[in-house]
C-alpha cells in the first residue's frame, strides 16, 4: 500500500508518541532503595558466637517486605581496633537468605540470635571506638546504616572494645602493605607505643 507523505508523517508522530508514553510509564516505577528497605518490620539479626574471641566478624542485620523479599544489611565488625571494615546491603528471596546466612557460618563459625537494638548498639559502639581513635567506617556505611533507622541504641548496653584494654590491630588478608602503613601511622600519630597492640606480616 502506497502511503501518502502527510499519512506516513502522521504515523510516525504516532508512534514517537507511543514510545515517549512507555518511557515516562517505566519511569514511573519504584525500584527498592536502601531507604525503603529500612521502612520494612524487621526480620532477624545475628552475631558471631564467637566475635570477642576473634576480634571479628559479621554482624547482620534483615528486614522482610510484604511480598517476602528480604533485604539484608551485613556488617563486618572489628571490635578490636578498626571499626565498621566492611558493610553492604542485599535485596535476597527467603531461600537466598538461607543460602547466605550457610555461608556465612562454613566461612566464620555460629551465629547466635540478637535483639536488633543489641545489633543496632553494637554496630553504632563499635564504629564510634574506632573513630576515637582515627579511624572512619566504610564509605558504604552511610547507605548500610539505613536498614538501623528506628533501631533504639541501648546506652545501658556495656561493650568492651579493644584488646586488654587497648587498641589492637591485626592485618586481615586482604589488607595490602599500603593499608597496614596507614594504618599504623593512625595508631603511631593518635596513641602512644604501649597504648596499641598489633600483629602484622612481616
Amino acid at each position: 500500500m502506497v502511503m501518502s507523505q502527510k499519512a506516513l508523517q502522521k504515523k510516525r508522530e504516532k508512534k514517537k508518541q507511543s514510545r515517549q508514553q512507555a518511557k515516562s510509564t517505566k519511569s514511573l516505577v519504584i525500584q527498592p532503595t536502601h531507604i525503603t528497605y529500612s521502612r520494612w518490620p524487621l526480620h532477624e539479626c545475628w552475631v558471631p558466637v564467637g566475635l570477642w574471641e576473634s576480634g571479628i566478624g559479621h554482624v547482620i542485620v534483615s528486614r522482610k517486605s510484604s511480598l517476602g523479599d528480604i533485604a539484608v544489611s551485613m556488617y563486618l565488625v572489628d571490635v578490636y581496633c578498626l571499626g565498621i571494615k566492611d558493610c553492604f546491603i542485599r535485596l535476597l528471596s527467603p531461600s537466598g537468605y538461607k543460602e547466605m546466612l550457610n555461608h556465612v557460618i562454613a566461612s566464620t563459625g555460629q551465629l547466635q540470635s540478637v535483639e536488633a537494638s543489641y545489633a543496632s548498639t553494637l554496630v553504632h559502639k563499635a564504629k564510634d571506638y574506632a573513630m576515637q581513635i582515627g579511624f572512619k567506617p566504610h564509605p558504604d556505611f552511610t547507605k548500610a546504616q539505613w536498614m538501623l533507622k528506628n533501631v533504639p541504641i541501648d546506652e545501658t548496653q556495656q561493650f568492651v572494645f579493644g584488646k586488654d584494654n587497648k587498641p589492637f590491630y591485626i592485618q586481615g588478608p586482604n589488607e595490602s602493605q599500603a593499608d597496614v602503613r596507614r594504618i599504623m601511622r593512625t595508631l603511631e600519630t593518635r596513641l602512644e607505643q604501649d597504648e596499641y597492640h598489633y600483629v602484622v606480616e612481616v
